[in-house]
C-alpha cells in the first residue's frame, strides 16, 4: 500500500488542509480520520460511497466488516480524489498527553470503517461505511493510552505546537457571586435562543483559570425549568470582558454537566468525554477550548477568545 500512495503523490496536485482539524477515532492498533472533507461533495453521500463495492463489503465476515483495507482498485481512486502530495505531511497533536508528531503522507493506509448499521437501498442491504485514512499506533512513540484523544491535521504546514499545554479545566463552585453580567441581559440571550419569554435566574456559578484570562460558567434556569449555561471570559490585566457565549440544549447539541474539582486521572472514558478542555496546541491562537457541549448529526467546534471557531471533520453515525 505504501508504494501506491508513493506513485500517487506524484499524479496529484498540492492542496492545503493545514487548517482543517479532524477528529481521531482509536481502531485496533491503528488510529483513523474520515476522508470526507478531502473530497468534493460530489463524492460524498450519506448513503451512496462510490469507493465501496457492496458484494466486497458483504464477503466479510462480521469482525473483518468492522474495519478493513480497501481493495487496490479502490485505494487507487481515492488517493487521486483527496489530491495529497508527496510533499504534505500527517500531523498528530494528542491533547491527553501533550505531545505531537508528523509523518509522511505515504505511512497512511486506506481503510474502511463499517458503522454497524444494516441499512436498505432498492430493497437490498445496505453497509454504511466509512472511508479514510489509518497510522499505526506503534509510531506514535512515548503513548501508551488515549490515542483518540488528539486532532490530525494533513497540509504542507504544521498547525501544532511542538508540546502544548492543554489541560482539562478544573472548575470550582462560587457561592452567590455577583455576575459580570446581568442577569437581564443573560435572560434576554436565553429566551431568543429558547423562543421565549419566561423569567430566568442563576442557579449556580462555576470558574476556571488559564493563562491571564478567567472563565465564568453561569447556569441559568427558566421558569419553565429549562437550563442553559452562559460563558463569560474576562482578562484580569485589562479588567475587561473580552468574550461571551450561550449553550443550550436543542435537536442537534447539548451541553454538558460541569463537574467540580476532578483530575483527568480520576474520571472515567465517558466522564473525560463529557468536558471541557482548555490550553495551547496551535501556532498563532492562545486559550483555544472546548467540550462544553456535546453533538449529535453535526461535528464538534474548537473556539478561541475573541469568539473565533474552528469546525473539527468526524465521522457523523446517523443510526
Amino acid at each position: 500500500m505504501k508504494s501506491i500512495i508513493y506513485l500517487f503523490l506524484f499524479l496529484c496536485g498540492t492542496v492545503n488542509y493545514a487548517q482543517q482539524l479532524h477528529k481521531v477515532y482509536d481502531r485496533g492498533n491503528t488510529v483513523f480520520f474520515s476522508a470526507n472533507s478531502f473530497l468534493g461533495q460530489e463524492k460524498v453521500s450519506e448513503y451512496n460511497n462510490s469507493y465501496v463495492d457492496q458484494n466486497f463489503v458483504k464477503g466479510l465476515s462480521e469482525d473483518k466488516r468492522e474495519f478493513f483495507t480497501l481493495p487496490l482498485e479502490a485505494s487507487k481512486r481515492l488517493l487521486v480524489d483527496v489530491h495529497f502530495s508527496k510533499t504534505d505531511s500527517v500531523y498528530y497533536y494528542n491533547y491527553y498527553h501533550n505531545v505531537s508528531y508528523s509523518f509522511p503522507v505515504s505511512d497512511l493506509v486506506v481503510k474502511g470503517h463499517w458503522s454497524g448499521l444494516d441499512l436498505t437501498m432498492d430493497d437490498k442491504p445496505y453497509y454504511d461505511v466509512e472511508v479514510g485514512f489509518a497510522l499505526d499506533k506503534a509510531k506514535l512513540k512515548g503513548i501508551e493510552s488515549q490515542y483518540f484523544r488528539a486532532f490530525i491535521s494533513v497540509g504542507r504546514d504544521n498547525p501544532f505546537l511542538k508540546r502544548g499545554n492543554v489541560n482539562l479545566v478544573k472548575w470550582e463552585e462560587l457561592k452567590n457571586p455577583k455576575p459580570l453580567i446581568s442577569l437581564q441581559r443573560m435572560s434576554e440571550e436565553c429566551n431568543r435562543a429558547c423562543d421565549s419569554s419566561q423569567q430566568w435566574g442563576i442557579n449556580k456559578t462555576f470558574k476556571s483559570q488559564h493563562g491571564e484570562m478567567d472563565y465564568y460558567v453561569y447556569q441559568i434556569v427558566g421558569a419553565s425549568q429549562c437550563s442553559d449555561y452562559y460563558l463569560v471570559i474576562y482578562k484580569r490585566s485589562s479588567n475587561l470582558i473580552v468574550s461571551t457565549s450561550l449553550y443550550f440544549d436543542n435537536e442537534i447539541k447539548s451541553y454538558n454537566h460541569i463537574t467540580v474539582g476532578q483530575r483527568k486521572e480520576d474520571l472515567r472514558d465517558d466522564e473525560i468525554d463529557d468536558s471541557m478542555w482548555i490550553g495551547d496546541f496551535l501556532k498563532g491562537k492562545q486559550n483555544t477550548y472546548w467540550g462544553l457541549e456535546s453533538y449529535q448529526y453535526v461535528c464538534p467546534k474548537v473556539y478561541f477568545i475573541y469568539k473565533d471557531e474552528l469546525q473539527v471533520e468526524c465521522i457523523i453515525y446517523t443510526g
